[in-house]
């Protein structure tokens, strides 16, 4: 069995032992300051891909959650911490 077999048989909802097609994480870019949400299976397969071919795409999961909706209040609430009711970065 070979990596694409792996990954294809983790994800089979018939049995497969990874499971995340009502999940979804919430992902953020350090560099290029930018949020971005997938779902869970998408994510482990990008992952996955990224690390077989050595790749790093920049993004690191931030959390995991049960509806978009979920994620992007986190995302809001990221995207608030440290600053002030004007919204300027507290130092």
């Amino acid at each position: 069995m070979d990596t694409n077999d792996l990954i294809k048989s983790a994800f089979q909802n018939a049995g497969g032992i990874l499971d995340g097609s009502n999940w979804y994480v919430l992902e953020g870019h350090v560099v290029l300051n930018e949020f971005r949400i997938t779902k869970l299976d998408d994510f482990y397969i990008n992952n996955l891909v990224a690390f077989k071919h050595g790749e790093d795409h920049g993004y690191v999961m931030l959390g995991i959650f049960n509806s978009i909706e979920a994620a992007e209040e986190y995302q809001i609430h990221i995207r608030t911490i440290g600053r002030d009711e004007k919204g300027n970065f507290i130092k």
